[in-house]
Parts: structure tokens; C-alpha cells; sequence
């Protein structure tokens, strides 16, 4: 059970208006907005109402009024499940930029989200449209990534890849579903060659994926591609580095380029399990933490609600969101062209090390947006 409060929006016409893309062709991305680390002639914008994974990775230290009363749900501070913190972002942040989200499907009229969301794929032998989210957990994840008060890149495309439902099981956490993940990435790889006029293309993978040869090739084939691939750590509470299926059990995860992302909480702590909540992956093959415990996201019950949740599932999504953001108005120091392997180079190199708890051998580095405030909260 997720606990669930009502949107307030403000001015919310205004900030679904039209989309203005501007395209390029598929390939290594061109720098162009960002000018000497300034976005060009627009000022910063401000989100008022939102929450506070995005207070958190827009500033270099700790949040300082989160507060300690473990009066919210789950034993949260009461305060992680307000919108009231602030956020520096741009308003272009993911024009012309393609996002396949590979999970349960997308509720595409929610609030957050209306408007920008494909037709998309779902695997065969789950019926349906892609569109659909049994599970409450892809749409979730989308609005993460561009949802329009609590995403980063609100001017992003989302494009559904489906490969579980509740009616299949697949919902739940079983083996069989690492091979639907693969069919699902490759189908994104796929279909992104067609789209010549994408300014970036992204795969985020919020769902069960093993270490396979079959997985590996998948996130490959992305890569030579020039699409950017960012994947959950796991919630196991455990090594993330080493294979856990025969015949690959206990070999190392190879590296081909992907983004590993594990969860951390509102004290910057990597989750560890507690009852009633999952406890992030960890290890040196991890590429860096973000936000993912007591995470304000869209819901599947209706167009307006949301929930919080918990996992690494919630945290590759802010990473999602960060790099749409950095392809549309990138910074000097992010070299021209863009791939996935500067991507990730500077992702890392970006991001703070505020010395994140129980590492467990995994890098002391937490995600940054591309707008710093000036002002702690």
C-alpha cells in the first residue's frame, strides 16, 4: 500500500503549452545552448511546489530542513512527503528527446505527464496497450523523469516499452522476466533508428534485469547507437557486481557503457533494508547514487494522483531526467559531440561526494542536476 495525496497545481496550462522542438540527427549530440555556463540570454526558473529528491540533487550538501520526526510514512520525516521545496530547472529541458521508459507500461493521461507520451510497445503474449500500468510502477517512473512538477525534463518524449503486467505475474519478481526486459531494449533500440530528427534517445530501466550474454548485447547494441542507458542497481541489499543466474553466476557484470544508479535517502544514507522497505544494491561496479527512498511520484490510480515510493526503480529515473536535461542545454565542459561514454564520464564527474553511508565499496557519489542553487533547504 502507497501512500497517496492529491496534486496542487499551479499554472498548470502554462506549463503544458505547445512543445518548440528543435531536432538534429540522430548520432552524437551537439552542444548549442549552454553558453560559458549560462543558459544562453534565459534566466533559471524556479519550481516552487515540489519535492524534495529535487532540493536534493540540486545542491551540494545535505538537506538541512528535512527534519528528524519519523512522522511520515514508513518511518519517513514528515516532511519528505510535502511539495513545498524548490527547484532550479530550464523550461526546455528535454525538447526533441526521446526517453524509452522499459517497465509496466505508462498511465499517459495523468497531469504530469499528458501529452507527451507515445503509443509505444508491449511485448507479445501480454495483450493490452502500452499505455496501461498494472503494476503502478512505469508511470512512476516516467513522471521522474519528465513529469511536470516533479520531473526534470518536462519537455522530454516518453515512449512506453511494456514488458510486465499484474495479470501475467510478471509484476512480481521472477527470473523469466530479465529476458522480457531484453526483448524490450532491443525493440527501443529499434525503433530509435528510425527517428533521424531525435535530438538524444534514452533507455531507463527500472525493471528486473539479470547479468546475461543476451542483456549485455542489448545494452550494447544501445550504446552503438548513441543512446544513453540507465539501469536500476537492485534492491536486494546486496553485491550488485556479480552475475546471479547460471552460467554467469558469480562472474563480474561487465561494463559496456550503461549507467548503474543505487538509492539513497533524504540523509543521503544508502537505503539499507528496514522493515518495510527494500534495501539498494551496492558495489564498485555502480556507477553513482540518486534519491529513491520516500520519493514523491505519479500514480496509476487516476490522472492526478500521486504516491511515494521506495527503491532503485525511483532513482535511475532522476539520472534519466538529468541527462535529457544536459543534451538540451549542455555545459561548456561537456564536449561536443555528445555520447553515452562522455555522458557517463561527466554524470560521474559532476556529482558530489557527501559522504554517502554504507557504501559497501560502492563510489561516494551522488547525483547533481545541471542548475545548482545558491540557497540550501
Amino acid at each position: 500500500m502507497h501512500f497517496a495525496i492529491k496534486h496542487s497545481f499551479v499554472a498548470l496550462a502554462a506549463v503544458l503549452a505547445s512543445l518548440a522542438v528543435t531536432a538534429s540527427p540522430v548520432g552524437p549530440h551537439t552542444n548549442s545552448t549552454l553558453v560559458d555556463g549560462h543558459l544562453g540570454k534565459r534566466a533559471p526558473q524556479t519550481r516552487l511546489n515540489t519535492a524534495w529528491e529535487l532540493a536534493r540533487i540540486s545542491q551540494t550538501g545535505k538537506l538541512t530542513t528535512m527534519g528528524t520526526d519519523k512522522t511520515g510514512p514508513k518511518g519517513a520525516p514528515a516532511r519528505a512527503a510535502t511539495l513545498d521545496w524548490k527547484f532550479p530547472f530550464d523550461d526546455t529541458w528535454g525538447t526533441g528527446v526521446i526517453v524509452y521508459v522499459v517497465d509496466s507500461g505508462v498511465r499517459s493521461t495523468h497531469v504530469e505527464l499528458a501529452g507527451r507520451v507515445e503509443t509505444g510497445w508491449v511485448l507479445d503474449g501480454l495483450g493490452g496497450v502500452a499505455t496501461d500500468d498494472l503494476c503502478n510502477h512505469g508511470t512512476a517512473v516516467a513522471s521522474l523523469i519528465a513529469g511536470t512538477t516533479l520531473g526534470i525534463a518536462n519537455k522530454a518524449t516518453i515512449v512506453p516499452v511494456r514488458v510486465a503486467d499484474d495479470a501475467t505475474g510478471r509484476c512480481k519478481r521472477v527470473p523469466s522476466t530479465s529476458d522480457d526486459v531484453t526483448a524490450g531494449i532491443n525493440w527501443a533500440v529499434s525503433d530509435y533508428k528510425t527517428r533521424a530528427n531525435a535530438r538524444a534517445g534514452i533507455i531507463n530501466v527500472s525493471w528486473q534485469l539479470y547479468h546475461t550474454d543476451a542483456s549485455k548485447a542489448a545494452i550494447t547494441a544501445a550504446i552503438t547507437n548513441n543512446m544513453h542507458v540507465i539501469v536500476t542497481a537492485g534492491n536486494d541489499d546486496q553485491n550488485q557486481c556479480f552475475g546471479e543466474t547460471a552460467p554467469l553466476a558469480n562472474q563480474r557484470v561487465q561494463d559496456v557503457g550503461q549507467i548503474i544508479v543505487g538509492n539513497t535517502d533524504w540523509n543521503d544514507n544508502r537505503r539499507s533494508v528496514t522493515p518495510g522497505m527494500v534495501g539498494s544494491n551496492y558495489g564498485d561496479c555502480l556507477t553513482l547514487f540518486a534519491p529513491g527512498t520516500s520519493i514523491t511520484a505519479a500514480s496509476n490510480v487516476d490522472d492526478a494522483t500521486v504516491t511515494l515510493k521506495t527503491g532503485t526503480s525511483f532513482a535511475a529515473p532522476l539520472v534519466a531526467g538529468v541527462i535529457a536535461a544536459l543534451v538540451t542545454t549542455p555545459p561548456p565542459s561537456l564536449a561536443s559531440p555528445i555520447t553515452p561514454g562522455s555522458m557517463k564520464t561527466f554524470i560521474k564527474q559532476s556529482s558530489v561526494s557527501p559522504g554517502i553511508t554504507g557504501l559497501n565499496g560502492s563510489p561516494d557519489r551522488l547525483l547533481q542536476s545541471p542548475l545548482i542553487s545558491m540557497t540550501s533547504q
